[in-house]
């Protein structure tokens, strides 16, 4: 329901974690990579904003990138409650075009066990909620992995509440471009598209105009950016201080 394919237009992600400076390292790169950023500082802020700009019918969220340990809702709490306001909006807009076009609902993407619509194949299913599940990328200080390249508890825990990928801290330009590459592969397209007219304003005032979202298009898919930009001097900083 709030992914690019099923949003159109839509370029807004939402940045949630509790320390301001880690907000706005990730809402810089993505402001560079022409999106629009929306900022919370815990998981109860991050879902009243998801539900308002979904009943209110404005700019749909078409990602969200969270931290999990975090005050009142931390990330594993926030992840499982975002699925379920999905579901619930998904039930509200979908139930009826389901059962008429036999495609399947961000409602069937986001519960197990759900059955397929009536003509659904699993192949078209699957490519269904591809398109249609909010993307939940994950970065936090928590160990990602093992010795032995296995999910950790923690990392295994976002999976299962509701995240899609889980990136270690400080995330990388390169990492964040990556994951956008796998959970919205038109991404590009649509901040260039919507780049095209005189700009729009980010949560810090920053304005993303029609040179951010060029760039954004012609940079390398999973190439990390080179040279000692701002950028990767804070990167280093928030390496070195942050939890």
């Amino acid at each position: 329901m709030v992914s690019l394919a099923a949003a159109g237009s839509s370029r807004t992600v939402l940045v949630v974690d509790d320390l301001l400076f880690n907000r706005r390292i990730i809402s810089s790169m993505l402001r560079k990579l022409g999106f629009d950023v929306l900022e919370a500082s815990n998981g109860e802020q991050a879902c009243e904003l998801y539900q308002m700009q979904e009943e209110q019918k404005a700019h749909s969220i078409c990602a969200v990138i969270l931290d999990l340990n975090m005050p009142l809702l931390d990330g594993w709490q926030t992840a499982s409650r975002l699925r379920e306001l999905e579901i619930e909006g998904s039930d509200r807009a979908e139930s009826g075009q389901s059962l008429e076009d036999g495609t399947q609902s961000a409602a069937s993407c986001s519960a197990p066990g759900v059955p397929l619509a009536p003509g659904t194949t699993t192949a078209a299913a699957a490519a269904t909620c591809a398109r249609n599940r909010l993307p939940v990328i994950v970065c936090t200080a928590n160990e990602t992995t093992d010795a032995h390249g296995r999910h950790t508890l923690a990392a295994s825990r976002a999976l299962s509440a509701g995240a899609d990928i889980v990136l270690p801290k400080p995330m990388s330009l390169a990492g964040l471009q990556a994951s956008l590459d796998s959970l919205l592969p038109a991404w590009r397209d649509v901040v260039a598209t919507a780049g095209t007219g005189a700009g729009t304003t980010g949560a810090g005032g920053e304005t993303c105009g029609p040179v951010a979202a060029r760039k954004a298009r012609s940079m390398p898919r999973r190439t990390p950016c080179r040279g000692l930009s701002l950028d990767n001097l804070m990167l280093q900083v928030m390496q070195a201080t942050c939890l």
